[in-house]
């Protein structure tokens, strides 16, 4: 189907089809990965026409792009909805603990889901981008949190990005690797101090 038959929703129901198509989507793409996975099979779950799935999504990869914006902010949202809740004096170890148990819970919420859009994020570039800018809108918002309260750290998204991509290790090392010889809440604590360590004024 050409991309000037797709049409963007504007009535609610026609808004929660299409919502329906997105976590239908999820479900499959979770259980059975993207490959395994047709637009048949995704309106049948969702109990929609295929037709009507078309009406909404150029092809199978469309919908996939949804689903992972879909699941990017079921990551995000809590995190921010936490940092609106902040006020000064900040308690940097009680905020940043947290932030990795919301990071950790959300992780957790599927691990088939996280695999498959990290295995995609490597393969298809479209993917890889969307991942890409979901990175880099997580790093410029904390920076401008940061900033709002009045935190002013140097080289602050450079450090965010290195907390950022420390705090996905260690979710995806408590969700869903668990080596036998690592003590978690110990490896917990050492990231705790090291993020303190670098937005504090003393740096490293």
């Amino acid at each position: 189907m050409e991309k000037s038959n797709i049409r963007e929703p504007k009535q609610k129901r026609s808004i929660e089809k299409k919502n329906k198509i997105i976590e239908a989507g999820y479900l499959l793409f979770c259980e059975k990965g993207f490959y395994n996975t047709n637009t048949v099979e995704i309106a049948e779950k969702a109990g929609i026409s295929v037709g009507t799935v078309y009406s909404y999504f150029e092809d199978k990869k469309a919908i996939f792009l949804e689903v992972l914006k879909y699941y990017s902010e079921k990551i995000l949202m809590p995190m921010y909805a936490e940092f609106e809740t902040l006020s000064m004096p900040l308690d940097l170890h009680e905020i940043i603990s947290k932030i990795i148990e919301i990071s950790v819970q959300t992780h957790m919420f599927s691990e088939a889901a996280h695999e498959e859009m990290l295995a995609m994020s490597h393969s298809d570039k479209d993917v890889k981008k969307l991942t890409h800018d979901f990175e880099e809108q997580v790093v410029l918002k904390f920076a401008e949190i940061l900033c709002e309260l009045g935190i002013n750290i140097q080289n602050v998204n450079e450090k965010i990005h290195i907390i950022y991509n420390a705090v996905e290790f260690y979710s995806h090392e408590a969700a869903f690797h668990k080596h036998n010889f690592i003590n978690y809440d110990v490896m917990r604590e050492e990231i705790i101090k090291m993020i303190i360590k670098m937005i504090s004024d003393r740096g490293y």
